[in-house]
């Protein structure tokens, strides 16, 4: 649904690696033994953020970790989608109202020079 500025849902996933196996979302002791501490978001189509924090891995060690936290995080997005499809409100446009022009003008008019002043200062004050 699109509409009020709504692109979609976004997934995220934490991803462990423990004795060569991916781990999805581990606790805190699970993270102990893990060789790799790894945040991945995304949409269905795109990842759009990476964190992480590993001990030497291989590009292809890493890559996968991203591949698996992204697949997963789209799990999350699919749940939203049928959630939506199941319980969701109908889409509905949504136009802003038209720019009052006239105040506009007048607190430009009263206050204009002085915000510009303001944002002239640069020492802060105490």
């Amino acid at each position: 649904a699109e509409y009020m500025g709504f692109n979609g849902p976004i997934g995220a996933a934490r991803v462990a690696y423990i004795d060569g196996q991916y781990v999805l979302n581990p606790g805190k002791t699970q993270l102990k033994d893990s060789v790799m501490d790894l945040v991945v978001a995304g949409t269905e189509a795109a990842v759009l953020m990476v964190e992480s924090e590993a001990k030497q891995l291989s590009e292809e060690i890493m890559l996968g970790a991203i591949v698996f936290g992204h697949e997963q995080g789209n799990i999350a997005i699919n749940a939203i989608h049928e959630l939506v499809r199941d319980a969701g409100k109908p889409v509905w446009a949504w136009q802003a109202p038209a720019k009052d022009e006239p105040l506009i003008a007048r607190v430009n008019e009263l206050a204009g020079a002085k915000l510009q002043a303001a944002y002239q200062i640069r020492a802060k004050q105490a």
